[in-house]
């Protein structure tokens, strides 16, 4: 009953799926061995969890909150057939959060680049940018600021697809009455 209810709404909510299973990847990806942090783009994640809670490191509590938000999400999606009042709140807040992770994210690879570009003074920074000089120590545009910066907006669409979408009426077994 229930794969045939969420095999209804996929289609609707692919976006929603998208969104909740790439940021648990990205939460489960943040628990895998590895230094992730160590690169300046997540400079603002290592800087809002400063102290070892619990003996993990900044990456690893950002590692169990993401992976733990996406799962949440998934869950919401999977019961919202039977339960569509409460977990449309619940899909509403994750996508939310989401959407802060990935902004945090791009702005996170593009800041490097502004700071760079910043430095070079106007002339330098537009022929840097065109391709006509290359500065030595160059910092270049990351194609993650686009990626993060776009499922971003992405989860932020969900947000509004979720809380305005026809509530379907159920009978008292929770079957659809159309």
């Amino acid at each position: 009953m229930i794969f045939l209810r969420i095999k209804k709404r996929a289609r609707q909510r692919i976006s929603e799926w998208f969104a909740a299973f790439n940021i648990t990847g990205f939460g489960l990806s943040l628990l895998a061995p590895g230094d992730t942090f160590a690169s300046p783009s997540f400079q603002a994640f290592n800087e809002a969890f400063p102290e070892r809670f619990f003996g993990m490191s900044p990456e690893e509590q950002w590692g169990i909150i993401i992976t733990l938000t996406g799962t949440l999400w998934i869950v919401g999606l999977i019961i919202n057939g039977a339960r569509q009042r409460a977990t449309m709140h619940i899909r509403a807040t994750c996508s939310l959060i989401g959407a802060a992770v990935y902004g945090t994210l791009a702005l996170g690879f593009f800041l490097p680049y502004a700071v760079f570009l910043s430095n070079l003074g106007i002339l330098d920074a537009l022929r840097t940018i065109f391709g006509f000089i290359n500065p030595p120590n160059a910092v270049y545009l990351s194609t993650g600021v686009w990626n993060y910066f776009s499922i971003s907006i992405l989860c932020l669409y969900t947000i509004h697809a979720g809380l305005t979408e026809p509530q379907e009426e159920h009978d008292r077994h929770g079957r659809d009455r159309s």
